[in-house]
C-alpha cells in the first residue's frame, strides 16, 4: 500500500478510512466525506449514512515528533551517543538518522532501530536505542541561532584576556576577518 498524500486531504481530515460499502473516505471530529475526491464533510447527525464506528481505519494522519518517547517509524531525528555504552564503531554524536522500526527484545524495554550514514561515504549501518538517545532535528531558526552564538563567541575570543580597548578590540576583529554584512543590523 502507498502512502497517502495528506497535503491533499481536507484540513478536518483524521484519518482515511473504508466506509462499510469499501469506499475511501476522509473521517473527521465532526463528519466524514463520501469518497475520498470530494472532500466534503458531512457532519455527524443522526441522518447520517454511517456511523463513526463504521469506517475501518486504512491510515491516520501523521503527527510530528515532539521529542517524548521513541520517534515514529520513518522519522529523521538526532541521535547523541551516551558515555560508558558501546556503540558501533562508525556512529558519531549528533548524527541525523532515520527510524526503520521498533523492537522489543526480551525483557527490556522498547528500541528503535535506526539507519546511520558511514562516515566514508560507504552506505549506512544499523544500531538501536531507547527513546532518550534521540531528539528533533533542530530547526533552521534555532541552527542559525547557534551559528550565531558560536560566532559571537568566536569574536570574543579574540580578546583572551578582555583587558583590550574597545579600539583595538575592533582592530582585531577587523584583522581576523570579521566584517559587517550589508544590509545587517547595526
Amino acid at each position: 500500500m502507498t502512502s497517502i498524500d495528506w497535503s491533499k486531504a481536507p484540513a478536518w481530515a483524521k484519518s482515511l478510512c473504508l466506509n462499510p460499502a469499501h469506499e475511501q473516505a476522509w473521517l473527521g471530529d465532526e463528519g466524514y466525506s463520501y469518497l475520498i475526491g470530494n472532500g466534503h464533510m458531512v457532519e455527524w447527525t443522526n441522518e447520517c449514512a454511517f456511523d463513526h464506528s463504521a469506517f475501518k481505519l486504512v491510515e491516520a494522519r501523521p503527527t510530528p515528533w515532539d521529542g517524548q518517547g521513541l520517534p515514529p517509524v520513518g522519522t529523521r531525528c538526532v541521535f547523541s551517543l551516551s558515555q560508558g555504552t558501546e556503540w558501533h564503531k562508525e556512529l558519531r554524536d549528533g548524527v541525523e538518522v532515520e527510524i526503520l522500526a521498533h523492537y522489543r527484545p526480551i525483557g527490556m524495554s522498547t528500541v528503535a532501530v535506526f539507519a546511520f550514514p558511514c562516515p566514508d561515504g560507504g552506505g549506512r549501518e544499523v544500531e538501536q536505542a531507547v527513546a532518550d538517545r534521540f531528539s528533533p532535528l533542530p530547526t533552521p531558526e534555532q541552527i542559525a541561532a547557534e551559528e550565531r552564538k558560536k560566532t559571537i563567541q568566536e569574536m570574543l575570543d579574540v580578546d583572551q584576556c578582555g583587558t583590550l580597548s574597545r579600539t583595538k578590540f575592533c582592530n582585531l576583529l577587523y584583522d581576523a576577518g570579521y566584517r559587517k554584512v550589508e544590509g545587517g543590523k547595526p
